[in-house]
């Protein structure tokens, strides 16, 4: 494209004016040249470098401004952006300033404007999103976008299964280790301990981390304004700082301190965990999502994050804004369904044992 119809306008300012006003209108302006011109015609340009040059050679602020003027490169209108691009390496030049055959200053041409231009669609201020065996919701507060209800119902299903095995491989555990006559107010801790690393193992091995970094990174992408591309997505960390992950760890850190008992008395213990979780809860809950409960998604995984964050996009900029209440967060949110899923498991398990006479509390 020629550089005429991607450039921006140029700050001006006559020969003769003073270097207190060039000085100010480079300031005010932000641009990385001021133009100087006579009768429009290109004569030089102020920088932040050739103002330097002129006061360490003692020149007053009210001297004129070629006292701090230097030669710029200009370019032609008509010329490409691969020519602009080639002169501006050549000079080292920040900006060009296009000029007609005439010598009159039409406007400034810098490499950001040689980049691509795209439309940004309307951002939300924040994004939450949640992890499903099919994919990944992502929602508003009151949009939803991605995956359906019943993939939320069905992580609500997965999550029920997961903790179950952990906390019964926790329990088994404890009873072997108070077979060996282990004091009881170790035992309970590394029972606990151990179920939360049976839990993670279990999350590493299915596809639930995988779309939960994608939701992460995606999260990302949009509250940081990039293009939902999947080089930039993926280059986005998959750690974030609204994540479940941070709650749970947190929980997790406080009762393990709290209920370890037989090495502080209850009032020193409580301190303890509660000075401890608030000092170690974010880089905790940031490996925690590292290590744990996130891991690099793979490029389908990638693209399923992808299409939920461009449907979540399309359906922001096309609805009315409106600040949600509690309820409408929470029916939003897809925690609700996640909830359904789980209790609903519950329930099954609890009816199986009655029918079958297990003790199933």
């Amino acid at each position: 494209m020629p550089v005429g119809s991607l450039m921006r306008p140029a700050p001006l300012i006559e020969v003769g004016s003073s270097l207190e006003v060039a000085a100010h209108s480079l300031r005010e302006s932000g641009a990385s040249i001021l133009v100087v011109v006579d009768e429009n015609r290109l004569v030089g340009g102020v920088t932040e470098a050739t103002l330097a040059l002129a006061l360490a050679d003692g020149a007053e602020m009210t001297d004129p401004v070629e006292r701090g003027m230097d030669i710029v490169p200009s370019i032609a209108p008509y010329s490409t952006g691969a020519e602009a691009l080639r002169v501006s390496v050549e000079d080292r030049a920040a900006s060009l300033v296009v000029i007609d055959d005439l010598g009159r200053v039409m406007g400034l041409i810098s490499p950001s404007d040689l980049y691509p231009k795209f439309r940004r669609p309307l951002r939300p201020y924040a994004v939450g999103g949640m992890a499903t065996p099919f994919g990944v919701y992502l929602t508003t507060g009151y949009i939803g976008a991605g995956v359906s209800k019943w993939a939320l119902y069905a992580t609500g299903v997965l999550m029920f299964w997961l903790i179950a095995i952990a906390l019964v491989s926790g329990v088994q555990l404890d009873k072997y280790l108070l077979s060996l006559h282990l004091p009881p107010e170790w035992v309970d801790p590394a029972s606990w301990a151990f179920s939360a690393l049976v839990f993670v193992l279990l999350l590493r091995i299915n596809p639930l981390t995988g779309y939960h970094g994608a939701e992460h990174q995606v999260v990302h992408a949009i509250e940081r304004g990039e293009e939902l591309d999947p080089k930039i997505v993926a280059r986005m960390p998959r750690v974030h700082p609204r994540c479940g992950t941070n709650l749970a760890v947190s929980a997790g850190l406080f009762l393990g301190i709290f209920m370890t008992r037989g090495w502080a008395p209850d009032e020193i213990r409580l301190l303890v965990a509660v000075l401890l979780t608030m000092g170690l809860r974010k880089p905790l809950g940031a490996f925690a999502q590292q290590y744990g409960t996130t891991k690099r998604p793979s490029p389908k995984q990638l693209a399923a994050g992808i299409r939920s964050g461009k449907q979540l996009l399309e359906a922001y900029a096309s609805t009315r804004n409106s600040a949600p209440n509690f309820a409408q967060r929470m029916l939003s949110s897809g925690m609700l369904h996640v909830m359904a899923g789980s209790l609903s498991m519950a329930g099954l398990v609890y009816v199986l044992g009655l029918i079958f006479h297990v003790d199933t509390i």
